[in-house]
């Protein structure tokens, strides 16, 4: 597939499409952003390795632990619509990328309205019992910044509980021990998320989040 076709293509619907609808593009990849302090909304237009195939993704990565890279962190089959596109010539190329922008602005739209506080993205998560390493994570993270601490305590106590099967599952297990101890003083618990928040946005080279994060 002609890559530089592709991908000026891509650009070119995400300045037309995605940007008007609040969203910018990071640095000069395939990926658009959605920010909203301590989560983002990625949209990925993601190239295949073994075809001319195009995919789209379209998911949330929560700024609630300290990372460098960007991942889709909510659901199992519902951040990842691997809708898909092949590239014939440029003509039909544009009108199928058109179709998949459009569509990453329904699934942008669709996350906005289901997460408007943390309240209720920490039910979304209670109700999805995702109990792998990272869903117990921040299951226990958004549980904990909306007071219920026992059941923050649990889901980080139950993480901890593990054997750490690689350093991804140490450096989590890491992060939720240094946030044990702070979980039943709600405040104090807050004030350690935002550092962490700040943290990974620099990291993540967004800008600087000049307003409060709304934790309630």
């Amino acid at each position: 597939m002609p890559q530089s076709s592709a991908s000026r293509i891509i650009t070119q619907a995400g300045r037309d499409l995605l940007q008007p609808f609040g969203l910018f593009q990071k640095g000069k990849s395939r990926t658009w952003l959605d920010d909203h302090g301590w989560w983002v909304i990625v949209v990925e237009f993601q190239p295949s390795s073994r075809s001319s195939d195009t995919y789209l993704n379209v998911g949330i990565s929560w700024l609630l632990f300290e990372k460098d890279c960007w991942a889709f962190d909510y659901g199992i089959n519902d951040y990842r619509d691997r809708l898909s596109i092949r590239f014939l010539n440029e003509a039909q190329f544009e009108q199928s990328v058109n179709r998949l922008a459009s569509h990453a602005i329904d699934r942008v739209t669709h996350f906005r309205n289901l997460f408007p506080s943390t309240r209720s993205a920490k039910e979304a998560l209670l109700k999805s019992e995702d109990h792998r390493p990272w869903g117990l994570y921040y299951t226990g993270v958004l549980v904990g910044l909306c007071g219920d601490v026992m059941t923050s305590q649990r889901y980080l106590a139950r993480l901890l509980e593990e054997e750490a099967v690689a350093d991804w599952h140490k450096a989590i297990q890491d992060q939720a021990s240094a946030l044990v101890p702070c979980v039943a003083n709600t405040q104090e618990f807050k004030t350690q998320v935002v550092r962490i928040v700040h943290t990974t946005r620099q990291k993540l080279h967004l800008k600087a989040w000049d307003s409060e994060f709304w934790f309630d």
